[in-house]
């Protein structure tokens, strides 16, 4: 995948792209989240966003993050959700592209659909603790 063009492309939806201290992505800013273009090694033909760390798993809030964990994966069919590294969230959206060029509606229906999904998964662990 043409990284550059990536880069411009997120240029030109108003993004500053930061490159990550270890080359493997680009840090940008979206409505208060951190979202990673995250730099594929191989030539998949696709294209990635990550939300990093979204929230820490912890023993008391194991059983609401795993329940909106599953709701986010049933409701919205593009993001993954998952647990890493036994202790945070991140979410992810891979968008497969093929041989064609990636463009600027595809990056921002990502950043929008990561967003939402950022947004319900909270929305959802606010739910969890006002019902206790």
């Amino acid at each position: 995948m043409n990284k550059d063009k990536i880069i411009d492309i997120l240029r030109s939806l108003g993004f500053m792209p930061e490159e990550i201290g270890d080359g493997s992505g680009y840090s940008i800013e979206y409505e208060g989240i951190s979202i990673i273009y995250s730099v594929e090694d191989d030539d998949s033909g696709s294209i990635s966003f990550i939300v990093p760390g979204l929230v820490k798993v912890e023993e008391y809030n194991r059983e609401e993050i795993q329940s909106a964990v599953l709701h986010i994966l049933e409701q919205l069919k593009y993001v993954q959700c998952t647990i890493m590294f036994g202790e945070y969230v991140w979410l992810s959206y891979q968008h497969y592209i093929g041989e064609r060029e990636p463009d600027a509606d595809t990056i921002e229906h990502m950043i929008r659909v990561l967003a939402v999904a950022t947004a319900r998964f909270h929305k959802l662990l606010e739910e969890d603790e006002n019902e206790e």
